[in-house]
């Protein structure tokens, strides 16, 4: 009896299990963050920038939930717009003519707009620091309550001492 030797079994053709990748199949390239923006290739400079920025920020806050994320992509597209309107406005200043004033407008909005997106991120982290003492304190609520009482009496002191100096 021979034995026939099937080539689907043969090593060349037996495949190795692929690694699981880092992100989910069944999102969309840019819900995975393998691309910054659609219909654009990734190697021009906006994308890369963007990436170079969110990875910056993401290393500074690598707990960043959803909303945090949201915020920093933003915060990264304007602060490459900033980028790029400060080298527009070295170059005119280079070749001795005026920036325009639209432009100087359109950069302080965006200045602006970067500030109060800066605030809000910090807002959500300290609400998130501060969801975690409460939590942490929770856990023992005489110890809860003995900090509220020392905080209180503390500022009632205050008060007072206030109200002497206001009188004296």
């Amino acid at each position: 009896m021979t034995m026939h030797h099937d080539p689907r079994l043969s090593p060349d053709r037996i495949r190795l299990r692929q690694p699981k990748r880092s992100y989910d199949r069944q999102r969309s390239r840019l819900g995975n963050g393998s691309v910054v923006v659609n219909g654009v290739d990734q190697r021009d400079r906006f994308p890369r920038r963007i990436r170079e920025k969110q990875a910056d920020y993401q290393r500074a806050h690598p707990d960043a939930d959803i909303g945090e994320r949201a915020i920093i992509t933003n915060v990264c597209v304007l602060e490459f717009e900033m980028e790029e309107m400060t080298t527009e406005f070295a170059l005119l200043c280079k070749a001795d003519k005026s920036v325009p004033a639209e432009r100087l407008d359109l950069y302080g909005r965006l200045c602006g707009q970067h500030r109060r997106q800066l605030q809000a991120l910090e807002e959500l982290r300290r609400a998130r620091r501060e969801r975690r003492v409460i939590e942490h304190s929770a856990d023992d609520p005489l110890d809860y309550a003995r900090r509220f009482d020392a905080d209180n009496s503390e500022s009632g002191r205050q008060e007072s001492e206030l109200l002497d100096e206001v009188a004296s």
